[in-house]
């Protein structure tokens, strides 16, 4: 039979399950996000570069800030912020805080 890959328990203990993940962006989008005139917040705005996007599709991440992963920043509320995907894997491995990322022209 085929075998399904197992995830390194460290990459399963640092995202969580999907449930785990779901709970983070509504979380986020709660904390930032951006309100209509009814209520309802369905934009969220980057971060790090203020952009604002629509807070029901996949196109924004959720980004470990101002502990970096690699730094061993873990998912919790005091530790993540909304980004966009250019930004956070703009970034690479680089934490906001060591190196500035490059401005982008208006």
């Amino acid at each position: 039979g085929s075998r399904k890959r197992r995830p390194h328990p460290r990459e399963h203990d640092l995202r969580g399950n999907s449930h785990d993940r779901r709970r983070r962006r509504e979380w986020l989008i709660e904390k930032y996000g951006i309100p209509r005139r009814d209520g309802k917040k369905t934009r969220i705005p980057c971060f790090h570069c203020g952009r604002v996007m629509r807070a029901n599709l996949s196109t924004w991440d959720v980004d470990r800030f101002p502990i970096c992963g690699h730094q061993g920043g873990r998912y919790i509320r005091s530790n993540i912020v909304p980004s966009c995907q250019t930004c956070n894997k703009g970034r690479c491995s680089r934490c906001p805080n060591e190196e500035p990322m490059p401005k982008k022209s208006p």
